[in-house]
């Protein structure tokens, strides 16, 4: 479990109206990066939370699919396995991701939200990757992830819940910023959209 909530001094800092500018425009470039998305309110808050930490698991076991074309004639076991060990790196390029995200990069996201990361607050964001696939073909691979968001109260209950899948739309796509942007402001805007976080 990696928890983050050090970086909340940075957060609170005003962000700058051209730089949450040129947030937006590269985050309408990783928008069909976001294959799905849904969110559900299961408890309703007493008030919009404003203080929230964040733990990200990279090391949950995450069932992985690898599919791959092999061209005729090409060594069918050797292109399973090279797609395999692909596969294997492209998921730890995501964890290590979104790990790096959550520390450097959601905390400056959250502001526009009227949220403050801490790492002493009573309502936590628990976030893991729950399975991956890997596509290949051609030499080629493409790689997808599902994680799950669930926001708890000081108890332990679950007040809300995401699951998001995201990933490289095609192989050029790199595993950057910009694509763990696109995933952070999907959560942040469903947490608003429920009635959990925002005005």
């Amino acid at each position: 479990m990696v928890a983050f909530g050090r970086f909340a001094a940075r957060a609170a800092e005003p962000v700058r109206v051209g730089a949450f500018v040129g947030v937006l425009l590269v985050l309408l470039s990783a928008c069909s990066n976001i294959k799905s998305s849904h969110s559900e309110l299961l408890v309703k808050p007493p008030a919009r939370i404003q203080v929230m930490s964040v733990v990200v698991d990279p090391n949950h076991a995450v069932p992985t699919k690898v599919s791959t074309v092999v061209p005729r004639y090409a060594n069918t076991a050797a292109e399973q396995g090279s797609s395999s060990y692909t596969a294997q790196i492209k998921l730890q390029e995501i964890a290590r991701l979104l790990v790096t995200g959550f520390r450097t990069r959601f905390p400056v996201l959250a502001v526009p939200y009227g949220v403050r990361i801490a790492p002493t607050a009573d309502n936590v964001l628990h976030v893991r990757i729950e399975s991956s696939e890997t596509n290949c073909g051609a030499g080629k691979c493409t790689t997808t992830v599902t994680i799950e968001a669930k926001l708890l109260d000081a108890g332990g209950q679950t007040l809300w819940r995401s699951s998001i899948e995201f990933g490289q739309a095609s192989s050029t796509v790199e595993i950057n910023d910009v694509l763990f942007d696109a995933v952070a402001v999907q959560l942040l805007d469903g947490m608003k959209k429920d009635g959990v976080i925002g005005g």
